[in-house]
């Protein structure tokens, strides 16, 4: 019956002891009052008055609610919620039965913080069926049954004097207004602006986009007429009309020159090109031809359609839809249905297509559904019909503009009679969508909303869409005199000014707060409206074109290819662009310019002393000492005592606690030593190597310490660990972190079988409105020793530095710009198949595609993740003893996330820089990198030899002296990067002074000379070999000058016979009958 209540913070207005509710209250009608509120002792008074507000002493009802009468529910994110439910019966007075009925409220015991609390009211009905005379007319009816003041929360008590089936039924009000006081509240207009400038500025745009409307209107009336086929003469007897549907899809027009054939069992038409201007066969249009013929057609056979390719650009294609062919003396209609493109980069490469007339039955159902969809979605659809719809229709543009106002309007008032504010009361938030959170309730009311505003939009757009102008025969089906279209405007402009002056007397009751609210909220309303509601001359000469020729067409395909790629590449690297710019507008949500410099101080304070750190037993006095001075400063520089205040923050950082310590241990396992027993003892017992995810030797039990596993791994220099181990709070004050590290050092908590310690804890800086997760990692290996691993991480719970909705746009355009991207390498490999999927390219688009949905999770669990976050941080807070607040997901995902979008802009990048393949330099160097593809995977295999060779000697020479050799895979990893890295010196400080430097001199030149020298020469040389086959080289090119020269030379010492020029003139006489003459000449060479 009730929503989950949506609870706000109890405040009293000033000089005032209670919060109130006003609804209006009918003759004769109960109401259900439902009071929810977080309170340690929860206690109030709730009082009722008609009429007015009420107070203490003047009152219609009062009720006092202890603890006994309220139940508690658990309502995230807010925990325990206690509620109270009563039955409310006003007494209303008037004889219209309705009036205004306030509702005050008094908490009792609500602790300085605040107590949240919603007060929630619901009609509530006891009816019966009466089935009248026919059992299939009855009714449900209220006489006789009423609401008991018994009734529950669960349960709803009806008294009825009748034995009859009975029910209850329950529904919220809509708002109302307070005609007596809102007129008074006009004076607070200026500041009560968001509702009035919001209808001032819808008013203002649509002004402004009448004048384009119109124009575009005139523009169809043009599209109207009837033209003419070249050929027309007045004394054909055979007339047709000639309909001819241009699809929509992208570039579907065209300004090619279209001919075609229409054939029939008695004859043809012969070649015939339309009368054609630019705005004829445009995408989405339809276009009218008169054809005239001498003889008659007889029944029509076949159409042959086809154009030259002359359009400019993406104007040459066409996408033809089809063609109706109308017989004005028999008025028989014969369809034929293309609907596909004539173009010679689509499909097979034709231009011409030969149609079969189609009937009906003929077109499969996906094609008549997919043809009947375009059609009544692109004319039928209101508001998109504002921009494609028909020319050739009735219902202009201004009007379906005007009908897009009415229905916006109308959505605006019906959204505002049913809106609920904050202190109402609001279903739980199902799905949240950047700074758009969707509940169920809003669905629902949206979707009532839009059924309500259904009907009399309906009957204006059906009044345009059948009324015709004065003077225009009317067709067949339901269609309305001229005069009705002032009647439909009569309609809208009532409906319009009346939905727009309640909508205002709505934002004067609500006030300023209530009335931003309800205008944030009704983007919904509006956005399903725009996705659900649907209220859809003189004659030429004979003209013989001839079909275009083989050679001519395949030059054509050729230049069309060429235009094509180039487009394709702009478009390509547009998309690129945007891409890129809403990767890094959604980055800056995680990303903070004092980040860096916050990671470094925390680096450099936690990692100091560490370096004293050697064996287990050294890290509790470290985390006495040098942390605990890092962690718990107790004097300035110099030497004063630090407040209270300055004491809550680091040292050298305005960062603060939030939380306590963690400290985690891994455990290693005991076993029989694997060593030859002349060694050791048999029995003797070793430590054995530590393996994640398996439990080691128990630790010492004691309350401060829990065994527990650790769900998120932690990777450090010599493994990783998670699983199985142990963990203990080491307090938020110092005292307590001393305490524990004292039990701990008694109990011996850590020894010799302490394989790895975690220390963990969670920062605040204050400044930057940043949080940071540290992670101190001491691994202590069975050889002894120990090594440190510091890992610090910085960001943000909310958005940094940009506004919600700039961010939620940047997200919005990155997710339609995938979408697309998508699309188009599915529709690219239907077309294309195998060959598409192998290109290069085409991995690096699927490759960009990939990381792009990577970027969609990481944000939407970065996104959850720090949801969860903020509400326990909220949840802590309140606690006395609170416990450790872990944010390892949400540092995770917020590099997850940068990595991402790092790597999203990358591979863009790469997109953007494949364009200059179109440079005739650039493919040279492609082309030579093919050629000598098996050379240089030879290089490769040498290089990755002779690296391998270098570590493995490296490893074996400076294992137990160089950090770098520790490993074989670090050797490796050092000497490949050695090029391009910092070159480490420790081996010129081994025990043997040759063996360092000679072994750092040849891996270095090895490396780095040789086997890159090696491979740029096999690059230049193949590069080289090209360009000199090409003619491009400076020794071909000086080689084929010296050739050249030679052969001219040879010929000028040659005589050259006379040849025979033969010339041909056409001439023609004025009666245009051309003759032709022959002039034959003797010329020398």
């Amino acid at each position: 019956m009730f929503p989950a209540p949506r609870l706000v913070k109890y405040s009293p207005f000033p000089n005032d002891t209670m919060v109130f509710r006003t609804f209006s209250a009918r003759r004769n009608q109960s109401y259900g009052v439902l009071v929810s509120l977080v309170a340690p002792y929860p206690g109030a008074v709730m009082y009722g008055k008609l009429g007015d507000f009420p107070n203490e002493t003047d009152y219609d009802f009062k009720k006092e609610v202890t603890w006994d009468d309220f139940i508690a529910k658990t309502v995230p994110p807010h925990g325990d919620v206690h509620m109270t439910y009563t039955v409310l019966q006003p007494d209303t007075a008037g004889d219209n039965g309705t009036e205004e009925y306030t509702i005050g409220l008094q908490v009792d015991g609500c602790p300085p913080e605040g107590c949240p609390y919603s007060v929630d009211i619901t009609r509530l009905d006891c009816v019966f069926w009466d089935p009248g005379i026919d059992a299939e007319l009855g009714s449900w009816k209220r006489d006789g049954c009423r609401v008991s003041p018994a009734s529950t929360l669960a349960h709803t008590v009806c008294l009825c004097d009748h034995l009859t089936g009975f029910g209850t039924s329950g529904g919220t009000e809509p708002n109302r207004i307070n005609f007596k006081t809102v007129f008074s509240k006009f004076q607070d207009l200026v500041n009560n602006y968001a509702v009035w400038t919001t209808m001032v500025v819808v008013m203002g745009m649509y002004f402004v986009m009448i004048y384009p409307a119109r124009r575009k209107d005139k523009a169809d009336e043009q599209k109207w007429s009837i033209k003419n086929v070249h050929g027309n003469r007045r004394r054909h007897r055979s007339r047709f009309l000639v309909r001819v549907d241009t699809g929509h899809d992208w570039g579907a027009g065209t300004r090619s020159k279209v001919v075609f054939v229409l054939t029939g069992d008695k004859g043809s038409t012969g070649p015939r090109s339309f009368q054609q201007d630019d705005m004829t066969f445009q995408t989405g249009g339809v276009n009218t031809f008169l054809l005239t013929t001498p003889q008659k057609l007889g029944g029509l056979t076949s159409l042959t359609v086809w154009h030259d390719n002359s359009g400019e650009g993406r104007h040459a294609s066409w996408f033809l839809e089809r063609v109706e062919v109308t017989d004005l003396h028999t008025n028989k209609k014969t369809q034929f249905v293309c609907n596909d493109w004539l173009g010679v980069e689509h499909g097979d490469g034709c231009l011409k297509k030969t149609l079969p007339p189609t009937a009906e039955t003929d077109v499969s159902l996906g094609q008549r559904f997919s043809l009947k969809l375009r059609e009544k979605f692109k004319d039928g659809h209101v508001w998109l019909s504002v921009v494609t719809s028909r020319p050739k229709s009735y219902f202009s543009r201004v009007q379906r503009l005007s009908c897009c106002v009415c229905l916006l309007f109308c959505k605006m008032i019906t959204s505002a009679m049913w809106f609920r504010g904050a202190g109402q009361g609001a279903s739980s938030v199902v799905l949240t969508i950047g700074s758009v959170e969707l509940t169920a309730e809003t669905l629902l009311v949206s979707l009532w909303t839009t059924l309500q505003v259904f009907p009399v939009n309906f009957i204006i757009v059906q009044i345009f869409r059948r009324c015709r102008p004065k003077g225009v025969p009317t067709s067949s089906g339901l269609q309305l005199p001229y005069w009705s279209v002032y009647v439909a405007w009569t309609l809208l402009v009532l409906t319009t000014l009346a939905s727009g002056f309640f909508l205002m007397l709505y934002s004067m009751e609500w006030g300023r707060d209530k009335s931003t609210q309800w205008l944030t909220a009704f983007g919904l309303s509006f956005l399903q409206s725009m996705v659900v509601f649907q209220p859809a001359e003189p004659l030429t000469g004979w003209s013989e074109l001839e079909e275009t020729e083989h050679a001519q067409l395949k030059q054509q395909r050729a230049e069309r290819k060429n235009w094509l790629q180039l487009t394709n590449n702009g478009r390509q690297c547009i998309l690129g662009i945007i891409i890129i710019t809403a990767a890094i507008l959604m980055v800056h949500e995680v990303w903070s310019p004092s980040a860096p410099a916050i990671n470094q101080g925390l680096k450099a304070g936690f990692s100091n002393g560490t370096n004293l750190v050697k064996t287990q037993k050294d890290v509790l006095p470290w985390l006495e000492g040098a942390f605990a001075r890092k962690l718990y400063p107790t004097h300035q520089y110099n030497g004063d005592a630090l407040d209270w205040r300055d004491s809550m923050f680091i040292s050298g950082m305005p960062a603060y606690r939030v939380g306590p310590v963690r400290l985690g241990q891994f455990r290693a396992r005991t076993g029989m030593c694997d060593v030859a027993k002349p060694a050791l003892h048999a029995n003797k017992t070793c430590v054995m190597p530590y393996v994640s995810g398996i439990a080691g030797e128990a630790a010492a039990s004691f309350p401060e310490s829990s065994p527990e596993t650790f769900i998120h791994v932690v990777h450090g220099m010599m493994g990783s660990y998670g699983g199985p181990g142990y963990r203990v709070n080491l307090g938020e004050m110092q005292a307590e972190m001393m305490e524990t590290l004292r039990i701990l050092k008694a109990n011996r908590w850590i020894d010799p079988y302490t394989t790895a310690l975690v220390l963990d804890l969670t920062l605040y800086h204050v400044n930057a409105n940043l949080f940071s997760t540290v992670c101190v990692l001491f691994e202590f290996p069975p050889s002894a020793g120990a090594i440190v691993t510091l890992k610090v991480s910085t960001f943000p719970l909310t958005a940094q530095g940009m506004a919600p909705n700039i961010l939620f746009v940047a997200k919005s355009v990155f997710v339609a710009c995938l979408l697309y991207v998508i699309i188009r390498l599915v529709k690219n490999a239907r077309q294309e198949g195998r060959s598409f999927i192998l290109q290069v390219w085409t991995i690096v688009e699927v490759a960009s595609v990939v990381t792009s949905l990577y970027v969609i999770g990481a944000m939407a669990s970065k996104d959850a993740f720090a949801g969860k976050a903020k509400s326990l941080i909220s949840q802590e807070l309140k606690k006395e003893q609170r416990s450790f607040v872990d944010l390892t997901d949400v540092a995770f995902w917020t590099d997850q996330f940068t990595a991402a979008v790092a790597m999203v802009i990358w591979l863009n990048l790469v997109k953007i820089c494949s364009l200059l393949r179109v440079s005739a330099r650039v493919r040279t160097y492609l082309d030579t990198l093919i050629n000598i593809r098996m050379q240089l995977l030879g290089s490769l295999a040498i290089f990755i030899l002779t690296v391998m060779g270098f570590s493995m000697l490296g490893y074996l020479l400076f294992c137990p002296y160089v950090e770098t050799f520790r490993s074989l895979s670090a050797a490796t990893v050092g000497l490949t990067f050695l090029p391009w890295g910092e070159v480490s010196y420790d081996v010129l400080a081994t025990p043997s002074e040759l063996v360092g430097p000679l072994f750092l001199f040849a891996s270095g030149f090895t490396i780095l000379y040789l086997m890159l020298s090696f491979t740029a020469g096999v690059f230049v040389s193949a590069t080289s070999a090209m360009m000199g086959e090409n003619g491009r080289g400076k020794v071909a090119a000086a080689k084929q000058r010296k050739n050249r020269l030679a052969k001219a030379a040879r010929e000028a010492r040659v005589a050259v016979p006379p040849a025979r020029n033969t010339l041909h003139y056409c001439n023609c006489d004025e009666g245009n009958e051309c003759f032709g003459q022959t002039h034959t000449a003797e010329t020398q060479v």
